[in-house]
């Protein structure tokens, strides 16, 4: 499985399943829980490529859960058939 190797972009995704926040919100809580530090410019210079990363981080995680937990998707495209009244569409 391919790894991603953004330091700063682990520590964001680990801090907001902590506590969901901002991303520059998360960068402070970073430092006041862990005393990880990283800059408002390192993060505004990252920025721009998490947008290419996005795809590969989403195939990394569906790989994941259909390999560990033998994730399956069709209840989740039947469940999208339902009207909210229960009715089909």
């Amino acid at each position: 499985m391919d790894k991603i190797k953004n330091l700063l972009l682990l520590n964001l995704v680990a801090i907001r399943v902590v506590e969901p926040a901002s991303k520059l919100r998360s960068l402070e809580l970073l430092d006041t829980y862990f005393g990880i530090k990283h800059r408002r410019r390192s993060y505004y210079q990252s920025d721009p490529q998490w947008l290419v990363l996005k795809e590969k981080i989403e195939t990394i995680v569906v790989d994941f859960a259909k390999k560990i937990y033998d994730f399956k998707f069709d209840l989740l495209f039947a469940l999208n058939v339902y009207k909210n009244d229960g009715t089909t569409l």
